[in-house]
């Protein structure tokens, strides 16, 4: 039988934690006394001693688990979104903007558009450094939109553009 912190952290007492493994309470007695040295509920009350307190983000369902946000400014570069974000961390929006003021000390506003503007970035050197390479569709595409280039040359006409056109039907009968 192995019963993991996990378990510990979701059972208040270990009659709970005796029904969910369906054993008897001597033998989970027995398991804290040999495995741990101490009883059910000393070694659940240390554990929770290093369980965030009221008012503390927790991302994960028990834990304040570390967050990467290395990964998290990665994912925010390619315009992942924030449900996308939520549901890989599986936190609360509240929570990750908490854990962001925290860590970073900005807004996580602040972060996503810093990281948006810095992807766009990375996109507009590599395209300007394909195009450089030779990349003629690039070339074309840059110098359209950077430099107002067409295809089509276009005459400025500043006459008057009011045109009368009449047509003829055939024979009018009148």
């Amino acid at each position: 039988m192995e019963i993991t912190d996990e378990m510990v952290r979701k059972h208040s007492t270990m009659t709970s934690l005796r029904g969910e493994l369906l054993v008897r309470g001597t033998k989970i007695k027995e398991y804290f006394k040999n495995k741990h040295n101490t009883t059910f509920e000393e070694y659940r009350k240390k554990l929770l001693e290093n369980e965030p307190t009221i008012g503390e983000p927790v991302i994960g369902k028990y834990s304040l688990e570390p967050l990467d946000w290395e990964w998290i400014k990665a994912n925010l570069k390619a315009r992942c979104t924030i449900k996308s974000l939520l549901s890989k961390l599986g936190c609360s929006e509240q929570k990750l903007r908490d854990r962001c003021e925290r860590a970073l000390g900005i807004t996580f506003n602040t972060l996503r558009e810093n990281c948006r503007s810095e992807g766009e970035d990375m996109i507009v050197n590599v395209m300007f450094e394909k195009a450089l390479a030779g990349n003629t569709n690039l070339l074309i595409w840059l110098s359209k939109n950077w430099l107002g280039y067409s295809d089509k040359g276009q005459l400025e006409d500043e006459s008057d553009n009011n045109i009368t056109i009449n047509f003829n039907y055939g024979d009018e009968k009148s």
